[in-house]
C-alpha cells in the first residue's frame, strides 16, 4: 500500500498542491521557479524509484496468494462474506478463492517497470520540458534574466504548456511502438534546448556565466541599461557589487560613479553610502568624509496630516481649463477616493512645489480589472487601462498648462512587478493607494503615504530622475518599509530640475497664448519648429527673427534664437540672444549650455568645457544638460572622460541613440570590441518597440567601425520604420554608398531629393553620392541647390570645396574653403579639406597649419567616418 501511494499518488498530489498554491497567490510569482524546481526533483525521485523497482515474478504472485489465503483463514465468516461481495464472488467462497480473486484484480492494475532506456529518456525530457525550454524562452525574450525576476502570468502559461507537453506521452497506450515514440519525444528536445540555453547565455546574457571573468561588470552594465526601473531596482546589487570590485582595484572614479548609480536603484545600502562619502572626500581633497544622511529616521513631516486641511477648489476637466495662465496640477480620482485624501495630496503639492492645484469635481468610473493576482489575493489593474478610462471620460482635453494626477484606490501592477506604487507619464502620473492602508478609515498614515508618493510621481513626470539620496522623495524603494523610511521632500538637485521644467512650460504657454491671439504669428512659429526638426535652420531663423518683437520677455524664445543662430554660425546674434535670455532668467541652466555651445562654435573648447561643466554641476542627473558635455570632451581628446560622460548619460537615458553610439565607439577604439558590440546591440534589442533612431545609430556604428556591409541592413530597417523621416532616408543612401553600391546610392538619394526637396540633407545625400560615383553634372546641380537653400550650412561649403578639388579645380576649391574657414572657424571639416587643397597646391606650411587646426576641432571617430 505504501509503495502504491509513493509510486502512483504522491507525485501527482504534490504537483497539484504546489500549482494550486501559486494560482491562489500563496507564493509570489518569482516562487514559480522554486515550485518548478521542486516538481522536477520530485519527478526525478519517482523515475529513479521506478528504475530501481524489481518486476513481480510468478513466484511472487503465488506467494502473495498463499499469504492472502492464510490471512482469510483467520478472518471471521462475516468478514469473508463482506470481502466476497466486494470481489463479486459467492458468499461461501473459500479463503483460497478470495485470495486468488484479490490478486487477479491487483494484477490487472499492475504496471510493470518500464525499460531503463525509456526512463532515462523521460529524465532528460523532464529537464528539457520543465527547465530548459522555459529558461530558453525567458533568455530570448527578457532584457535581464535572473532567478529573482518576477515571471507573471505569461511565465506561468509557458510553464504549464511545457509541463503538459512533457506529460502528454503518459496518456499514450503502453505498447512497444508507443514506448519508442515516448523515448524519442522526451530525448530529442534535450540537446536542442541545451544548445539554445548555452548559446543564449553566451550571446544575450553573458552575466549568467559564473566562469566569465567579467560577468559582474556585464551584469551591472545590463542593469544600468534597463528602462524598467522596477526590474533594475530589483538587481541593484549587481551595480554595487561591480562598484566594490572597481574600488578594490583602485579605479576610484568609476567606483564612485557606480556607487552613485547603484544608490539610485537601492538608496538603503548603508555600506555603499559610507564608501561613496569617503570617495567624494578623497576627490575633494578633504580628510574628513562629508556627512551623509542615512535616512533611517526621517525628519518629522511638515505636512498637516494629523489636522484637517482646507478644501481645495473643485473644477470641471473641460474648456474652462484653457483659461489657466500658469502650470496647474489637476487631481482626478479614478474610483472612490475620500475627499480628505484628495485635499491632503493637493495641499502637499502646493506646499512643496508652489504649484496651484485643483481637484476634479467628477470621478472616473473604474474599468473592469485586468487580472487577479492569485484567486485569494485580489483584483489588480493595469495603469494603461485606468489611463484609458480617464481619456474616455474626458475625450477632449483642452489645450492648457496642466498636469493630471490620477489617484485610484485599487492595486496597480506592471508585467515586471506584482504591484507598484505609481507610474509617471509626460502629461502626469497615476498613484495606486491600495498598499497604503484602509481608505475607509481616517488614517493619518494613509494620507501621509498618499501625499508622499503623489509628490514623487509628479516630480518624475517633470523629468526628475530617481535620486541616489534616500532622503529625497524621488529615491527608489523596494518595499513599504523602505518607502516609510525615505525622506518626504525633494532635495535641492531634484527641486532645481523641477523649477527649470516649470519655468520652461510656463514660458512656452505664454508664447502659445500670445501666438494664439495672432494666427499669422502662430503659423509662422509652427513652421519654424518644423524647419528646425528637418534641419532647415535658415527658414527657422527667418520666421523667428520676423516675430521677435512679440516675445520680448520670453527667455525660452531667446534661447531658441540663440540655438538657431549657433547652427547658422551667427555668433554675435547668438551672444545677443543669450544676453537677452540671461537678463530675463539668469538662473536657467540653458544660460551655461548656450554659452558652451557658442564657445565650441568659435573653437574655444576649454571655455566650452568649463561652461557645460558648470551646468552639469548644477544638475548632475539632468540628461538634457549632460548631453552637451561628452562631444566637447571628445573634441578636446579626453577619451576617458568622454566615455564616462556618455556612460552616465546612457544610464540616465538608456535608449538615447547618440549616447549609445558614441559610448560604443569609444569602447571599440579602446580595444573593447566585443563589449562595444554587446552594448549597442543590447540597447537596440532592449527597446519595447523598434526604434528608427536606434537603427540609424547602429548603422553609423557599423560604418565607423569599418563594417560598411553590415551597416546597410539597419539603415534599411530605419527607412521601413520611418518612411517619411529624411534622416532615415539619408542614412540609407550614405550606407549604401559606403558599401560600394554607387549606382544604387545615387538612385536612393535622387528619390530622397524628389520627396524632400526643401530639406538640405536631401541635396547633401545626392551631392555626396553623385560626387563619389563621379557623376559630375548631377553632383554640381545638387551642390548648387544645397548652397541655395542652406547658405549658412558649413557642410555645404566644406563638401563643395572638396568636390572642386576632386574635379581638378583646386584654385576655386581654395577660395571656397578659405572663405568658409573665416565664416565657420570652429568647424573642423572645413580646415581638414582646406589642408588637403593646400597640399595639392604645394603650400605645405599653410597646409600643416590647417591640418593642426582640424585636429584640434575634429574628433577621431568623425575623421574615421569620412566618406571621400
Amino acid at each position: 500500500m505504501i509503495r502504491h501511494l509513493l509510486f502512483q499518488n504522491l507525485f501527482k498530489s504534490l504537483l497539484f498542491l504546489l500549482i494550486g498554491l501559486v494560482l491562489f497567490g500563496i507564493f509570489p510569482s518569482k516562487g514559480l521557479a522554486i515550485v518548478l524546481g521542486l516538481i522536477v526533483v520530485l519527478r526525478l525521485f519517482y523515475i529513479i524509484a521506478e528504475a530501481l523497482r524489481e518486476p513481480m515474478t510468478i513466484e511472487a504472485w503465488h506467494a502473495l496468494i498463499d499469504s492472502l489465503a492464510d490471512a482469510y483463514e483467520n478472518i471471521d465468516p462475516e468478514g469473508r462474506v463482506a470481502d466476497a461481495a466486494k470481489l463479486e464472488l459467492p458468499i461461501d467462497a473459500s479463503p483460497r478463492a478470495l485470495a486468488e480473486a484479490a490478486v487477479i484484480r491487483q494484477a490487472r492494475r499492475y504496471a510493470p517497470p518500464r525499460g531503463r532506456r525509456e526512463l532515462a529518456a523521460e529524465a532528460f525530457g523532464l529537464v528539457a520540458f520543465a527547465a530548459l525550454i522555459p529558461a530558453d524562452i525567458a533568455i530570448y525574450t527578457c532584457d535581464f534574466l535572473s532567478f529573482r525576476m518576477s515571471y507573471g502570468w505569461i511565465g506561468g502559461a509557458v510553464v504549464a504548456a511545457s509541463l503538459a507537453l512533457y506529460a502528454w506521452p503518459h496518456f499514450w497506450p503502453r505498447t512497444t511502438d508507443s514506448a519508442g515514440r515516448r523515448t524519442l519525444w522526451w530525448a530529442l528536445p534535450f540537446p536542442i534546448a541545451t544548445v539554445l540555453f548555452v548559446a543564449g547565455i553566451v550571446v544575450r546574457h553573458p552575466h549568467l556565466n559564473p566562469f566569465h571573468p567579467e560577468h559582474t561588470r556585464l551584469a551591472a552594465e545590463r542593469v544600468l541599461a534597463l528602462r524598467d526601473n522596477i526590474v533594475a531596482g530589483n538587481h541593484a546589487d549587481w551595480v554595487l557589487r561591480y562598484a566594490r570590485e572597481c574600488d578594490r582595484r583602485g579605479d576610484l572614479e568609476r567606483a564612485a560613479f557606480l556607487y552613485r548609480e547603484g544608490l539610485r536603484l537601492n538608496s538603503h545600502d548603508r555600506e555603499a553610502i559610507d564608501r561613496l562619502a569617503a570617495l567624494e572626500a578623497i576627490r575633494s581633497g578633504s580628510h574628513v568624509p562629508p556627512p551623509v544622511q542615512v535616512g533611517v529616521v526621517t525628519p518629522p513631516p511638515q505636512w498637516p496630516i494629523t489636522q484637517p486641511v482646507d478644501r481645495l477648489p473643485r473644477c470641471e476637466v473641460g474648456p474652462s481649463l484653457a483659461l489657466l495662465e500658469t502650470l496647474t496640477v489637476v487631481i482626478v480620482p479614478v474610483g472612490a477616493v475620500p475627499d480628505r485624501v484628495l485635499d491632503t495630496v493637493g495641499h502637499v503639492i502646493q506646499t512643496e512645489l508652489d504649484l496651484p492645484v485643483r481637484v476634479s469635481s467628477e470621478t472616473v468610473p473604474l474599468p473592469p480589472h485586468n487580472r487577479i493576482r492569485g484567486m485569494l489575493v485580489g483584483k489588480q489593474w493595469d495603469p494603461k487601462a485606468l489611463y484609458d478610462a480617464f481619456l474616455r471620460s474626458f475625450p477632449s482635453l483642452p489645450e492648457a498648462p496642466i498636469r493630471i494626477l490620477l489617484l485610484t484606490p485599487v492595486d496597480i501592477y506592471t508585467e515586471g512587478a506584482n504591484y507598484i506604487f505609481s507610474v509617471s507619464w509626460s502629461i502626469g502620473a497615476l498613484v495606486g493607494l491600495a498598499r497604503f492602508g484602509d481608505l475607509g478609515g481616517d488614517d493619518p498614515m494613509l494620507r501621509h503615504r498618499a501625499a508622499k508618493q503623489s509628490l514623487c510621481a509628479l516630480l518624475k513626470c517633470f523629468g526628475a530622475p530617481i535620486s541616489p539620496d534616500r532622503n529625497c522623495v524621488t529615491s527608489y524603494c523596494h518595499s513599504l518599509e523602505e518607502f516609510d523610511a525615505k525622506g518626504d521632500h525633494p532635495n535641492a538637485a531634484t527641486l532645481a530640475i523641477f523649477r527649470q521644467a516649470r519655468a520652461q512650460l510656463n514660458s512656452h504657454w505664454q508664447a502659445f497664448v500670445r501666438a494664439d491671439s495672432l494666427p499669422q504669428v502662430q503659423r509662422e512659429l509652427s513652421d519654424a519648429h518644423s524647419a528646425v526638426r528637418r534641419g532647415d535652420y535658415a527658414a527657422a531663423e527667418q520666421a523667428v527673427e520676423k516675430n521677435r518683437d512679440f516675445f520680448p520677455k520670453d527667455p525660452g524664445f531667446h534661447f531658441t534664437r540663440a540655438e538657431i543662430a549657433i547652427r547658422l554660425n551667427r555668433i554675435e546674434r547668438a551672444r545677443q540672444a543669450l544676453a537677452d535670455a540671461r537678463r530675463l532668467d539668469p538662473e536657467n541652466l540653458a544660460c551655461d549650455t548656450i554659452d558652451g555651445l557658442i564657445c565650441r562654435a568659435v573653437g574655444d573648447l576649454p571655455g566650452a568645457r568649463a561652461a557645460i561643466e558648470r551646468a552639469v554641476a548644477r544638475a548632475p542627473d539632468n540628461p538634457s544638460v549632460l548631453k552637451y558635455l561628452p562631444p566637447i570632451l571628445e573634441q578636446i581628446g579626453d577619451a576617458g572622460a568622454a566615455r564616462d560622460a556618455w556612460e552616465r548619460l546612457l544610464a540616465l537615458s538608456p535608449g538615447d541613440p547618440e549616447a549609445v553610439l558614441h559610448y560604443s565607439l569609444l569602447l571599440w577604439q579602446a580595444g573593447e570590441r566585443e563589449r562595444a558590440d554587446s552594448v549597442i546591440t543590447g540597447v537596440v534589442r532592449a527597446q519595447p518597440a523598434p526604434s528608427a533612431l536606434l537603427e540609424i545609430a547602429l548603422s553609423n556604428y557599423y560604418t565607423a567601425t569599418g563594417r560598411e556591409s553590415e551597416a546597410v541592413a539597419p539603415a534599411e530597417r530605419a527607412t521601413r520604420l520611418a518612411p517619411m523621416d529624411p534622416a532615415a532616408a539619408f542614412q540609407h543612401a550614405s550606407t549604401t554608398l559606403r558599401a560600394g553600391d554607387h549606382a544604387r546610392a545615387v538612385q536612393i538619394a535622387s528619390d530622397m531629393a524628389r520627396r524632400f526637396p526643401g530639406i538640405p540633407k536631401s541635396w547633401y545625400a545626392l551631392s555626396l553620392a553623385a560626387s563619389v560615383a563621379m557623376d559630375v553634372p548631377t553632383a554640381t546641380k545638387a551642390y548648387e541647390e544645397w548652397l541655395r537653400i542652406a547658405p549658412r550650412d558649413p557642410d555645404a561649403h566644406s563638401n563643395y570645396g572638396f568636390f572642386l578639388h576632386r574635379t581638378g579645380r583646386d584654385q576655386m576649391a581654395r577660395e571656397v574653403l578659405e572663405r568658409a574657414s573665416r565664416e565657420f572657424p570652429g568647424y573642423g571639416l572645413v580646415w581638414l579639406n582646406l589642408s588637403v587643397v593646400l597640399e595639392a597646391l604645394g603650400e605645405n606650411a599653410a597646409a600643416l597649419e590647417a591640418r593642426q587646426k582640424a585636429d584640434s576641432l575634429l574628433p577621431a571617430q568623425q575623421r574615421h567616418g569620412l566618406l571621400r
